[in-house]
């Protein structure tokens, strides 16, 4: 009898215990699917329309395009204002528009309305981009993914693409936040001057990146082996952050901001990283088309620079300039200006030159002479002023090459004699 009894009670706790599970699993479904959107749906209109001050959105058209940021202010009338500044809309502009987010398949936050600065870059008639037909492919309709208080993410409805809101903060002025960017942008790119940057991991150089001002980097593998690439960007409050998470070199990369003279990889459990590149690359670049104007000296230089200015000053001549520059008659060229005082009319003659990258931030000078083609005036010059030729001996040799200006876009450089640290100069791009 006590048998039974005990089996009696394991066999009913068995049965309290498998109902209790089967319990917890029905639970889970107490809601059909139509109510859970319905609840993500309300869920989403009550956080969007909850932002005081509104939510700053990083926005990719396609994954192949560079970013651009809107900020949206949802009101809980159904109506939203949106501001912009990008390379199409290129002054700040706010407009106004309709807003809703509707069921489909979840949470679907759309404008019901057209919004110019907003609907352009969805818009197939828009005629940018790829053109008429075609526009620049984005989406104006976004799938919520999940959120927090302060977040929300989202997919392009047709093209798939990450899409963020954050909320803003209350106390930032909208027009102000573009400045924050527009501030970032011109800290690190300069159109006039395409300065290339390394990419390490691990502190070992894997890419070269150029063409930054236009938010995409062409990125030249440093490994012959490996592939070149383009990585598009938005620009951010403090750095650059890609259109997608990108794997390079077996590193999972995407968010980088502004750390002293580095662009730091803020990605979990990567040391990855972006500087300043090669200052003798730089150099052959900015020749091809600009010149590199001397401004300030070691006092030996400074010394023979006084000699000619003293040379030419005695037969009614100034000095004007001297400078790095790629001449397209004589290549690679000192070139020496001076006017004639009495009737202003100025006079470049070219110096040629041999330039050799000895690594990436020395430089080969060499002085050609009189021979081949040649600038004949430079010949007269040299043999009528005192001091020209002091001074292209001291312009030969080898020479490091140092950044004294912005590390991101150097606009000057220094030139500093391997053999002689006293003879350096300072150079302006112009």
């Amino acid at each position: 009898m006590r048998k039974m009894n005990i089996s009696f009670y394991l066999l009913f706790g068995f049965i309290l215990f498998f109902t209790s599970c089967v319990r917890t699993e029905n639970d889970l479904f107490d809601e059909s699917a139509a109510l859970r959107i319905n609840h993500a749906v309300s869920d989403a209109k009550e956080l969007l329309s909850s932002a005081g001050n509104g939510w700053m959105m990083q926005y990719f058209p396609t994954n192949d395009q560079s970013g651009v940021t809107f900020l949206f202010q949802f009101d809980k009338d159904g109506m939203v204002t949106v501001a912009t500044k990008n390379e199409y809309v290129t002054t700040y502009q706010e407009n106004k528009g309709a807003w809703d987010v509707v069921p489909e398949s979840g949470a679907l936050l759309t404008f019901n309305t057209y919004i110019d600065i907003f609907h352009l870059f969805s818009d197939p008639s828009s005629g940018l981009g790829l053109g008429l037909g075609v526009g620049l492919n984005g989406d104006y309709e976004f799938v919520v993914m999940s959120h927090t208080d302060d977040f929300v993410q989202l997919k392009g409805k047709k093209r798939g693409t990450d899409i963020t809101l954050n909320r803003l903060p209350a106390n930032q002025d909208w027009k102000g936040y573009f400045s924050i960017l527009d501030n970032i942008n011109s800290t690190l790119f300069n159109a006039n001057v395409n300065y290339k940057l390394h990419l390490l991991i691990d502190d070992k150089p894997v890419y070269t990146l150029s063409n930054g001002i236009s938010h995409i980097f062409t990125a030249v593998a440093i490994n012959e082996n490996d592939d070149n690439r383009k990585f598009p960007f938005i620009i951010t409050e403090k750095g650059f952050r890609f259109s997608q998470a990108t794997e390079i070199g077996g590193k999972t990369v995407r968010t980088f901001e502004l750390n002293d003279n580095q662009l730091v990889c803020m990605d979990k459990d990567v040391n990855v990283k972006i500087v300043g590149g090669s200052l003798a690359d730089f150099y052959f670049d900015v020749l091809q088309k600009k010149n590199i104007r001397f401004d300030n000296y070691s006092s030996e230089v400074k010394t023979v620079y006084d000699k000619i200015s003293q040379s030419m000053s005695e037969k009614n001549r100034t000095l004007r300039w001297v400078a790095f520059a790629n001449n397209k008659d004589y290549g690679n060229s000192l070139i020496v200006c001076m006017m004639n005082n009495q009737t202003k009319a100025e006079t470049e003659v070219k110096y040629s030159y041999s330039f050799v990258k000895e690594s990436d931030n020395e430089i080969a000078l060499s002085f050609n002479g009189f021979e081949g083609n040649i600038d004949p005036n430079g010949k007269i010059i040299y043999d009528s002023f005192a001091g020209i030729s002091d001074l292209l001996a001291l312009i030969n040799g080898n020479f490091i090459v140092s950044n004294e200006s912005d590390p991101w876009k150097p606009n000057t450089l220094q030139f500093t004699g391997v053999s002689d640290a006293n003879n350096w100069v300072t150079g302006t791009i112009k």
